[in-house]
């Protein structure tokens, strides 16, 4: 069942690779977990949108993978497409104190670039293991900040396959949660809005919020 789905995923259209049963464990930060009946590896915005539209039409389930940061996966795995965005879609475009990260990049990556800047407002990124678009859907933060007080807008993916861009007010940020969390789509991308400031600042608080978060969460 999994060969022919990997081909009739290939006959869509898909660029990415396409694994069938591959074990989700090692792309966890727990290490544990059974297989995806078919993993997707997008190139890009049109690959999600066509694997995202493939498995609407066939009746499948999917799901969104990331960095796999605190995700248990069950030991029977999970049928149906698992779509990862980890290291692709993962593009960062600076433009002043503006920057637009895709869904794929990683968030402490984000963070230490912004600060190599001088650009204030993602420094507690720099501690959290988790890819932006996993941050943008749970409005990842520490202690009183989150990603949702810089978020200016989030490009996504709906359902049907429309590409939508959302505005910072309709993006609904709250404690860990937002308008995405519990929605099925995919975000893309997230522009950001920073401030300026001393490079030398930024970088220092930026190493304070890591050194605090290693010390009240070790993952050890």
């Amino acid at each position: 069942m999994a060969m022919a789905l990997k081909d009739d995923l290939r006959g869509e259209g898909f660029r990415g690779e396409i694994l069938s049963e591959q074990p989700l464990g090692p792309m966890t930060t727990w290490r544990i977990g059974g297989p995806a009946e078919l993993l997707a590896n997008p190139l890009d915005v049109d690959d999600a949108s066509c694997a995202v539209a493939w498995a609407n039409r066939r009746g499948l389930a999917w799901r969104v993978l990331g960095n796999g940061s605190n995700l248990l996966v069950g030991d029977s795995g999970v049928r149906g497409l698992v779509l990862r965005v980890r290291k692709v879609m993962d593009g960062i475009d600076f433009a002043g104190s503006t920057v637009v990260a895709g869904a794929g990049a990683s968030l402490p990556a984000l963070a230490n670039a912004a600060a190599d800047r001088g650009l204030a407002g993602i420094e507690f990124g720099a501690g959290i293991p988790g890819c932006v678009g996993g941050a943008v859907v749970m409005n990842a933060g520490w202690h009183q900040f989150e990603i949702g007080n810089v978020v200016k807008n989030v490009t996504y993916l709906e359902d049907d396959g429309l590409v939508l861009d959302y505005r910072h007010d309709s993006c609904r940020f709250g404690y860990r949660t937002s308008a995405f969390r519990g929605r099925r789509g995919v975000v893309l991308s997230a522009e950001l809005a920073l401030t300026p400031d001393d490079p030398a600042a930024v970088k220092d608080r930026l190493l304070q919020y890591s050194e605090s978060r290693k010390a009240n969460q070790p993952t050890e």
